[in-house]
């Protein structure tokens, strides 16, 4: 109908502008074809083998049987899909169940796929934006009848356009929100409300609420990704805030038992007494300072993977310390800090040095301590101990000798195995430690690196987007196993686009990782300039980190594809022996295939199988 064509050209012109901007995005319903020519007027929309989020619901037998990870998974991925709109200058100012699309019912929530569609009354907000939409001819479009504020389903609104207000992305946050209260209470035909809270038991959940109803938008979500993050580490937020709240409780405890000492110093003695008896985890310690110091400490660890959190953590165990100089546990986390400073931030500072020392001391004080020797097998397996792969091994085994539901020791094992290209065993250690520890994300991270092992890339690529960025044990990991499972699917214009806009960061401007991977894209795709520049960057970068092993494998894999086939195979020998002797990689990796054939590589190949078969003969994973 002619009299609908207008509203046909601006959904149109959004899905260009998001196809020019974003590119095809998982989560977003995109646009094929287009005729205007003539009627019918029509479009051509991607399929999505999916249902409406209401429908989808009910046949799952309601809102409320629905799995909560789920639910927030669903609403993470739209949160991702608003996110990709917003950094184009788009929002959508429509959110809502109906305009959400819900991928297969009977998958698990590892292949379950949220997608938004519908942006017919959306706006463009980016000035940027705009401006290319004025040279393309579609300003027009833009800036009809169809984009006032007031257009769209009231019971999804933000309330500044209900006054009249402009729309913003923080407008989509809102309406976003509503919807995730929805599922949240089991009730799609459920207003938001003055009393709303009262229904949300969580009071994370309900933290996470109140940042996209408030009243000033500027109040809300500074993005759509934020509350995408925060949905996907519920479980890690909810720790970390128990572990804030058991600390506090214990300085309370801490202050009274003070006061009572100034009253008589036997109350105080009584007290801590009674504390000990009634708190069973309070482990290795006699001294309820040292524990909440200590609890401290591995907040910091758990809760804060960067630079800081290791920086942090190692100041309250080594205060915990000093407070009880006989503290195992202490000893054996303030170990783990100092690794993590040695393998990923200060790599030949002597942070290896102090991580070995700190561990032969909790050992020395409690020689039957399992996660002391989940501690100091995960040394072992660093660069400044040459990879001791066997040492590493037989400590995780201890370990769970010890202690069979000791975290981390089935984790350091898949992790040890998937480098020596054992990933049957690996996949069935990193099971194991999610079974005893479900909450684990590093777990699930590592689990998508053995997917990725295994070729099943779209599997991989979805567990890996639904990990929160801050379970990873840094911030170049993320973007590092995204990028290379694109790759891996033969999107390489995808995975240039991930990590160039990774290494747009300050923070990683120059990583090793991520340099050496581009490189290798680069190189595939006969961009040999620009694959040499980023090779030079990542050979200047420090090769003490832990993954380094990976960074010699790419310049290896790059030079390979530019067929400079000596310096490849100089960057693939480096990367086996330094930890990365991974035979079944070598042997199929595509990027490498230009050197099979080749004598010098066949001779590789086959030491790197005797290695392989050595491996499994002493360790028998």
């Amino acid at each position: 109908r002619a009299d609908r064509v207008r509203s046909l050209k601006r959904e149109v012109t959004l899905f260009r502008l998001l196809k020019e901007s974003v590119g095809h995005h998982p989560n977003i319903v995109g646009i094929q074809e287009v005729f205007f020519d003539a009627p019918p007027f029509y479009i051509v929309m991607d399929f999505a083998e999916a249902t409406d989020l209401r429908a989808w619901c009910e046949a799952q037998g309601g809102v409320e049987k629905v799995p909560l990870p789920t639910r927030l998974e669903i609403v993470a991925q739209v949160a991702e899909a608003l996110q990709a709109a917003h950094e184009a200058g788009v929002i959508h100012r429509d959110v809502k169940p109906s305009n959400i699309l819900v991928s297969q019912p009977s998958t698990p929530l590892s292949q379950l796929t949220a997608k938004l569609t519908d942006f017919g009354i959306g706006q463009v907000v980016s000035q940027e934006a705009l401006a290319g939409l004025t040279k393309s001819g579609f300003t027009e479009t833009m800036l009809s009848p169809g984009s006032s504020s007031q257009a769209g389903t009231h019971l999804y609104m933000a309330p500044e356009l209900l006054a009249g207000q402009p729309a913003s992305a923080r407008s989509d946050i809102y309406s976003l929100g509503v919807v995730l209260y929805q599922l949240l209470i089991g009730d799609f035909s459920k207003p938001l409300t003055t009393d709303w809270s009262k229904r949300i038991s969580d009071p994370i959940l309900r933290e996470d609420l109140e940042k996209c109803f408030a009243g000033h938008p500027e109040e809300r979500f500074g993005s759509a990704r934020e509350l995408a993050n925060g949905l996907r580490s519920l479980e890690e937020r909810r720790k970390a805030l128990a572990a804030r709240e058991k600390a506090t409780r214990y300085r309370r405890i801490l202050q009274q038992t003070a006061v009572a000492a100034l009253i008589v110093g036997s109350l105080a003695i009584l007290a801590i007494y009674a504390f000990e008896r009634h708190v069973p985890e309070l482990k290795g310690t006699e001294d309820i300072q040292a524990y909440n110091l200590y609890l401290r400490g591995k907040a910091e660890l758990f809760s804060n993977t960067g630079l800081a959190g290791a920086t942090n953590a190692i100041r309250w165990f080594k205060e915990a310390i000093e407070h009880d100089s006989n503290y195992a546990r202490a000893y054996a986390d303030l170990a783990e800090a100092y690794r993590r400073m040695d393998v990923h931030y200060e790599p030949g500072k002597g942070w290896d040095a102090e991580a070995t020392n700190a561990i032969h001391k909790a050992l020395s004080l409690a020689p039957r301590l399992a996660d002391a020797y989940v501690v100091r097998g995960s040394i072992y397996y660093t660069p400044a101990r040459e990879w001791d792969v066997k040492r590493d091994v037989d400590d995780q085994r201890r370990a769970i000798e010890l202690d069979p539901k000791v975290k981390g020791a089935h984790y350091q094992l898949a992790l040890v195995f998937v480098h020596l290209g054992f990933t049957e065993e690996a996949m069935k250690a990193v099971e194991t430690e999610l079974r005893l520890h479900p909450m684990d994300a590093d777990s699930f991270w590592m689990q998508g690196t053995i997917l990725m092992d295994q070729e099943k890339y779209g599997k991989a690529l979805q567990l890996l987007n639904s990990v929160p960025a801050q379970a990873f044990p840094s911030g170049r990991i993320a973007p590092y196993l995204r990028g290379l499972c694109l790759i891996r699917q033969g999107n390489n214009e995808e995975a240039s686009r991930v990590l160039e806009n990774t290494l747009a960061v300050k923070e990683f401007s120059n990583d090793a990782l991520l340099t050496s991977l581009l490189a290798s894209v680069f190189a595939a795709s006969g961009k040999t300039n620009e694959a040499m520049k980023k090779i030079e960057i990542a050979k200047e970068a420090d090769n003490r980190l832990i993954t380094s092993h990976h960074v010699f494998y790419y310049i290896g894999c790059a030079y390979a594809l530019m067929r400079d086939y000596k310096q490849a195979m100089e960057w693939l020998r480096k990367s086996a022996e330094e930890g990365n002797p991974s035979y079944g990689a070598f042997n199929r990796d595509p990027y490498l295939k230009n050197l099979h054939g080749r004598a010098e590589f066949t001779k590789f190949l086959e030491d790197q199988r005797i290695l392989h078969e050595n491996y499994r003969a002493v360790l028998k994973p």
